[in-house]
């Protein structure tokens, strides 16, 4: 009866709750199905260790079949998200591989292999196993469930999220049969692949139907979480939500409801849910840049590179846009350029094509002229339109076309992404004002503008040229800012891979644009400016 109760609690989605239950259970007869209840319990709530101790009382060549793949498949899942032990991860799936032999049961290590490979930033791997474990009659619903949570995770950083929902409804035929905790990270592919094809509408309503299943149960009539058990599903279903309100520029409600998936996620004392909360701590990094809480930012990003590693490489290019966003915060847009730009090159060698895509539009919109030749190319390969307005937004940049950087801001603003949007408007008045356009200049200025107030008063190396416009290069804009923020002359030459004399010139040139006397006369222009 307890052993019962605890299945039906993970089915749930209350880890706690099965805990309790599981641990009676295993108190009580020592047996493995009450051993792997609770170790299943466990890996939710950050108890690794234990899950070690536990299921290292059993010799998986003395289990069946069955038993030695759930052994295996909590095993893994400890060692791999809990841990981050992704060598000691494969070691028992080349255990499970040597030891189970019925095709069923095969299903289900090819699924487990898939969310490894896909995390491991192998996403053609992932998706050839998700599609071997979905072509099965006989797979089990489980094996299902892991298969997407692979496979749709590959599918939408390789910028084929059209195939994902097909993979998404095969999904829920079996979801009230399988972990009811590990539906809300299998949902994060088929999110981003709505995100990532320029479906920003349907991707919030996909979000908003995740966290309407975690305050199902025992919540108040307002939908409010009421009980321990439901706040993990609760946390894992508003990063869900908190991606998408990044994608959209609802940065201030996006870092709220992100700050508190975190804390929700921190049961007991315990570190739970390492790897699941790496999405959230990039999207905060991106939402605290952009509203100048920049300590933040710094905090956030040194949590998720905190996480970093094999076992979650599948984020390491969104690592580095998020390491863009913090250093276009600090005026280093030299800096952000770079990390934007590695950004794609890693995408592009794991072949994450929407990823990369990404990557080169946060290059462009921080000034990079050089992405449109690619973002052309990824056009071919990346379903949906987001990448096609991508890319034009960059050839338009790269010609200083302000007609055609106004078209890409009204075809951003139509799909959703309103930051977006702005920093293109404000890419066309920077364009107009050059061509001594004066009139066009100020109204995609002004437009500029008012998106970035809807976008809670964003702000984007963009959108400072164009509400703050100076008689400065992109160079000496760039050193003045980092002058403003406090940085010596060699601390600026570090950063920028410069001499200090180079520096002394663009500050010397800067000072007498703008008729000031020094550096801190400069800084202090460069604040008022800034407050205006």
């Amino acid at each position: 009866m307890l052993e019962t109760a605890a299945h039906d609690a993970i089915a749930l989605g209350d880890a706690p709750l099965a805990e309790r239950f599981a641990r009676a259970a295993f108190d009580a007869t020592g047996t493995f199905s009450a051993a792997d209840l609770l170790a299943r319990a466990l890996v939710w709530l950050g108890g690794i260790s234990e899950v070690e101790s536990v299921l290292a009382s059993f010799d998986p060549r003395t289990l069946d079949e069955s038993e030695l793949v759930r052994w295996g498949a909590t095993r893994i899942s400890n060692l791999f998200w809990g841990m981050g032990n992704a060598a000691e991860a494969q070691q028992v799936l080349a255990t499970l591989r040597e030891l189970v032999t019925r095709p069923h049961l095969g299903s289900v290590v090819d699924a487990i292999d898939c969310g490894c490979a896909v995390y491991e930033g192998r996403p053609r791997d992932a998706l050839t196993l998700a599609h071997r474990v979905l072509a099965t009659e006989t797979a089990l619903p489980w094996a299902v469930e892991w298969a997407f949570f692979g496979g749709g995770l590959a599918l939408a950083v390789m910028g084929r999220g059209h195939e994902v929902p097909a993979m998404a409804a095969r999904c829920a035929a079996v979801a009230d049969q399988v972990d009811g905790l590990l539906r809300y990270p299998a949902g994060l592919g088929e999110v981003l692949a709505l995100l990532l094809t320029g479906s920003l509408d349907e991707a919030e309503r996909r979000a908003e139907t995740y966290r309407e299943s975690a305050v199902r149960g025992p919540a108040d009539v307002h939908g409010t979480v009421t009980s321990i058990g439901q706040y993990l599903a609760w946390g894992l279903a508003n990063i869900l939500l908190g991606v998408v309100d990044t994608a959209r520029g609802r940065f201030v409600h996006a870092v709220h409801r992100l700050e508190q998936a975190v804390a929700a996620l921190q049961v007991d004392d315990r570190a739970a849910t390492v790897s699941w909360n790496v999405p959230a701590y990039l999207a905060l990094t991106h939402g605290y840049a952009v509203l100048g809480r920049v300590n933040d930012a710094d905090a956030a990003l040194a949590q998720a590179t905190s996480r970093s590693g094999r076992h979650v490489a599948v984020f390491e290019p969104q690592l580095r846009i998020a390491e863009a966003w913090l250093a276009a915060a600090r005026g280093e847009t030299t800096n952000a350029i770079t990390s934007a730009r590695e950004a794609a090159q890693i995408s592009a060698r794991h072949d994450q094509f929407a990823v990369e895509a990404i990557a080169l539009h946060t290059a462009t919109r921080f000034g990079d002229r050089t992405t449109a030749e690619r973002l052309s190319a990824l056009t071919e390969q990346c379903d949906g339109r987001l990448v096609a307005a991508m890319a034009a937004h960059a050839t338009a940049s790269a010609e200083a076309d302000g007609r055609g950087l106004t078209a890409t801001a009204e075809t951003f603003e139509a799909l959703g992404a309103l930051a977006d949007a702005a920093d293109a408007h404000a890419l066309a008045a920077i364009a107009y004002r050059d061509h001594g356009d004066t009139r066009r200049s100020v109204e995609a200025a002004a437009a500029a503008a008012a998106l970035a107030v809807r976008c809670d008063h964003a702000s984007s190396p963009a959108l400072d040229e164009a509400a703050r416009p100076l008689p400065l290069t992109s160079r000496e804009r760039e050193i003045a800012a980092m002058v403003t923020a406090g940085l010596s002359n060699r601390q600026i030459a570090d950063r920028l891979v410069v001499s200090v004399r180079t520096v002394e010139g663009h500050i010397y040139r800067a000072c007498t644009k703008l008729d000031v006397s020094d550096r801190t006369e400069l800084a202090e222009l460069m604040r008022d400016t800034g407050r205006r």
